[in-house]
């Protein structure tokens, strides 16, 4: 495994050595580095507790870091035939949850949303990076970076017109749009898709299609087209976290260089904040995100019946233009 694991950094390099190298030592101690295929996710267990004893690993953030390292190597091992993937045959959400229990990790404490100044920024800075030609790029890791990123636009897009949970946006297949591209059907909602958006849908299924030599099948999942069928809805918390690094985003603290994975879920939660800010109907909100209007009243309490009647208010123009937007036709404009 140590053998493996210098491969690893030379070929990957250093952005996981950190828990890589722990979980290495962790090995070399319970003599098993020399046994690969006796590794188990009972090991990866324990490896976890620990560290904890260790007072080196106590929040679910940390862990989680510890365990997206875990999985990047094995993916390595995996493709280089040297191991199988001991975690593939498992409920990722579910063990992680099991591990922040088990060991009584202290919560992470995430943004619930982000500012309208915060999003505006990630979307100008997502479209600036992207606007490169593929061809152009040297090196097949600015061209991998490229097709990530390209990912995560289309999720931020995608989550922000419909505000539903990231298995779900992860989830969707070719045939949930329009044969134009002009709508999607999420959680049984049709929603017209902004011209932007649609450009963006066009021009990476095009890339994909001209990189794998293959047209997108109907039933297929858009973004395991894009990427691959390795791809793993982890990996846009990963892919979000790195874009953060790379750029000075307003509103986001500077994330430490260990930290390898930022939640994606704010950018949910900041569209359902802004369409409830906008006196959406919650039934219709609920309806698309498949959360129910209970839990929405009592997280969005403030923005539905504690609105700051000493906030500015909407200019004429700004009121037209506000309703300007909920016409049909406004995705052409």
């Amino acid at each position: 495994m140590e053998k493996w694991r210098d491969e690893y950094f030379n070929k990957e390099g250093d952005k996981y050595k950190n828990h890589v190298t722990k979980f290495v030592l962790y090995l070399k101690q319970i003599k098993k580095a020399d046994s690969p295929n006796k590794i188990t996710l009972e090991d990866v267990n324990n490896c976890v507790g620990h560290y904890v004893k260790l007072g080196t690993l106590r929040a679910v953030g940390t862990m989680e870091s510890h365990l997206e390292s875990l999985k990047s190597f094995y993916d390595y091992l995996l493709l280089s035939g040297k191991s199988r993937d001991i975690f593939s045959q498992m409920n990722y959400e579910e063990y992680k949850n099991n591990l922040a229990i088990q060991f009584h990790l202290a919560e992470k404490i995430g943004r619930e949303t982000f500012s309208v100044e915060t999003m505006k920024d990630i979307l100008s800075k997502l479209d600036s990076y992207l606007e490169v030609d593929y061809s152009t790029l040297g090196g097949s890791q600015m061209q991998k970076r490229f097709i990530n990123r390209s990912v995560l636009r289309l999720f931020i897009k995608l989550t922000l017109i419909a505000p539903a949970k990231r298995q779900v946006i992860c989830n969707l297949r070719y045939s949930d749009f329009s044969e134009d591209l002009r709508t999607v059907v999420v959680n049984e909602v049709e929603l017209a898709i902004p011209n932007s958006l649609r450009r963006d849908l066009k021009d990476t299924i095009g890339l994909s299609k001209t990189l794998c030599n293959k047209k997108i099948k109907p039933d297929e999942k858009l973004f395991k087209y894009i990427i691959g069928s390795n791809f793993n809805e982890e990996d846009l918390n990963r892919w979000f976290c790195s874009f953060i690094k790379d750029q000075n985003i307003v509103g986001i603290d500077k994330i430490d260089d260990e930290k390898a994975t930022y939640p994606i879920e704010p950018i949910m939660k900041t569209a359902i904040s802004n369409m409830v800010k906008g006196m959406a109907n919650l039934a219709y909100i609920s309806k698309v995100s498949g959360i129910k209007i209970a839990s929405l009243e009592q997280t969005y309490y403030a923005e539905i019946f504690e609105f700051d009647q000493d906030q500015r208010q909407l200019s004429i123009g700004e009121s037209i233009d506000w309703e300007v937007r909920k016409s049909m036709y406004y995705s052409y404009i």
